[in-house]
Parts: C-alpha cells; sequence; structure tokens
C-alpha cells in the first residue's frame, strides 16, 4: 500500500493525529489502503484514480451607483434605449 501522503499538510495529517491518540489509525489506514486499491488506476507503483470534482461560478447582482450597468440583458437593453 502507498503511504497514502500521510505526512502531508491537509484534513488527512490532522486527522491522522486524532485517531492515533484514539488508537484506530491503524484501522483507519487499513481502510483508506483498501479503498484506494480498489480505484486505482494505475498498472504500476503509482495511484492514480479519479477525482471529480464540482466548479460553480456565481455573479452577484448589485447595483451600481449612477445608474451603470449591471451586466443584466434587461440593464443593457434598457441603457442602449437611452443612448442618443
Amino acid at each position: 500500500m502507498r503511504d497514502l501522503r500521510c505526512l502531508k499538510p491537509g484534513p488527512l495529517r490532522a486527522h491522522r493525529s486524532a485517531l492515533r491518540a484514539l488508537g484506530r489509525w491503524d484501522d483507519v489506514r487499513a481502510d483508506l489502503a483498501a479503498l484506494f486499491d480498489a480505484h486505482n488506476r494505475s498498472t504500476g507503483a503509482d495511484l492514480v484514480f479519479d477525482a471529480p470534482y464540482l466548479l460553480v461560478l456565481g455573479r452577484v447582482h448589485r447595483p451600481v451607483a449612477g445608474g451603470g450597468l449591471s451586466g443584466r440583458q434587461a440593464d443593457v437593453e434598457a441603457a442602449r434605449r437611452r443612448t442618443p
């Protein structure tokens, strides 16, 4: 089993310390090893697995002082009508 990057900073490092204090780290490490081995797509010594994530981008509408454009289509069209 790979080292799971257990010595790297991050949530796993904090959990490892807490689980060691409870005497449960070895069991959890074995479960993690089984999980990673089950999903490892590498045929060599590397650990390769899919790690999907969701990226959400948003825009907050804020009225602009002085009647500037907000970017909303209705505001853009209204500004066009006001332009001589």
